[in-house]
């Protein structure tokens, strides 16, 4: 088989895989990617596919294998590095595995390079990471940045209340600390008179 039809048969595995991960059916992503791993192989003895390393390693994350999501998706990140959808999933990976700032180095490396990609998700990513390290104003920048990039990123609108709660709870800690700083402050005024 030529080139181009091997590369037709891997990138329509790799769509089926991807629709098995939104439909929940992780071994059929598996065995795609899997697939398309061997059959790129064929073609170009010894390459890997950093797109079936990506959904391999997103599926991996799905079934909660947390530490070989990571894996995977650091592999792949190495052999795409220009990527921002396989690095904002990396992101999301090495979070969920508690490498929060490992996921904000990650993400911060990739938005200074001015050749990234799709940078929506690396933002998308860094600012889930920011939420999880309650900084809601650093998520918010990052969520802001996505959306000026990517206005149909609607899964962004999700985290909004998440981050307002985030700050509520921020300005009513500060006013309680305000409170009882006060009261120490009257009481040590009451007892020195």
């Amino acid at each position: 088989p030529s080139h181009d039809m091997v590369q037709h048969e891997v990138e329509q595995m790799l769509q089926n895989g991807w629709a098995a991960v939104s439909s929940g059916d992780i071994p059929a992503a598996i065995q795609a990617a899997q697939s398309a791993m061997k059959l790129t192989a064929t073609v170009k003895p010894g390459n890997e596919n950093p797109e079936a390393l990506h959904l391999l390693g997103w599926s991996a994350m799905r079934d909660l294998k947390l530490d070989l999501a990571v894996t995977i998706l650091k592999k792949s990140c190495e052999l795409a590095p220009l990527d921002g959808r396989i690095i904002g999933d990396c992101i999301r990976a090495l979070s969920a595995n508690g490498q929060t700032q490992e996921a904000i180095n990650l993400a911060t490396q990739a938005l200074d390079n001015p050749d990234m990609r799709n940078r929506s998700g690396v933002y998308y990513g860094r600012a889930a990471c920011y939420l999880n390290l309650n900084q809601p104003e650093k998520a918010i920048e990052d969520y802001q940045a996505c959306m000026q990039i990517n206005p149909n990123m609607k899964r962004v609108v999700r985290y909004i209340p998440i981050v307002f709660e985030l700050i509520f709870k921020n300005l009513r800690a500060c006013s309680l600390m305000l409170s009882i700083d006060k009261l120490m402050i009257l009481s040590k005024s009451s007892n020195t008179s």
